[in-house]
């Protein structure tokens, strides 16, 4: 819900400047600005209380495994 309008403000509320439109102006502004433009995966929360370091570790073992096995 909401979006922008063409004068910059809020769609849902008019007399406020969109936080977006904000968010956008700041980073141009900003050193490495340009990284606004990155989108970043969602939280895969199917995942909570697990080990990433594990699981970094066990792909790692097993690139390593199938490696070895190819080039038998």
């Amino acid at each position: 819900m909401g979006g922008v309008r063409a004068n910059g403000h809020c769609e849902v509320k008019p007399e406020m400047r969109c936080v977006w439109v904000e968010a956008w102006d700041g980073s141009q502004k900003m050193k490495g600005g340009e990284k606004i433009h990155v989108v970043q995966l969602p939280v895969d929360h199917s995942r909570k209380g697990s080990s990433s370091w594990l699981r970094v570790a066990r792909n790692a073992s097993n690139l390593t495994q199938d490696h070895k096995d190819a080039s038998r």
